[in-house]
């Protein structure tokens, strides 16, 4: 649609372009009425003048969407660097959670967001140093490799580890 005005613009201002060139010209041939071809060219000009303006406030609030979708998008890429580096179990889910603590209140910043989520849910972060749990507390004899993968199962937390850990003690058993 731009195009169409883009187009429609250019043959007005060659139209008035003409205008003034048949204006110097009957000037110059001294024929014709002076005011009328004043009156005329401003009138031309008026015209051009409200068409620039109207273009200008369009352009104005292109440049103020556009800056809104960058802020957007910058919010956007904090709350997954935020969701990632955080130490989330699910950082998707701590994410979408932060997100909608951004929305209840804009004005704070992410990390403080975050840091109140991590009091309101704890669950959803790895905690450094964490005692054991209670399915690696249960590792009784066995051999080396299953002692490590149970250490290493209670100290990630993560289900492969503790998947890894059980299955090297079905196997032992």
């Amino acid at each position: 649609m731009s195009r169409m005005k883009d187009a429609a613009e250019r043959e007005r201002d060659e139209r008035m372009d003409e205008r003034e060139l048949r204006t110097c010209a009957d000037d110059d041939s001294g024929g014709g009425d002076e005011d009328e071809h004043e009156m005329e060219a401003a009138a031309d000009l008026e015209a051009r003048m409200t068409t620039l303006a109207s273009r200008v406030v369009e352009l104005e609030e292109d440049l103020r969407a556009a800056k809104a979708a960058l802020e957007g998008r910058e919010r956007e890429a904090a709350l997954d660097e935020a969701a990632s580096s955080s130490g989330a179990r699910d950082p998707e889910t701590v994410r979408v959670l932060l997100a909608e603590a951004m929305r209840g209140s804009p004005g704070e910043s992410v990390e403080a967001l975050l840091a109140d989520l991590r009091d309101r849910k704890p669950a959803l972060f790895r905690r450094e140093g964490a005692p054991a749990s209670a399915l690696s507390a249960r590792v009784g004899p066995a051999a080396p490799a299953g002692i490590d993968a149970a250490r290493r199962a209670a100290a990630e937390g993560d289900r492969a580890s503790l998947l890894k850990y059980l299955r090297l003690r079905r196997e032992q058993a």
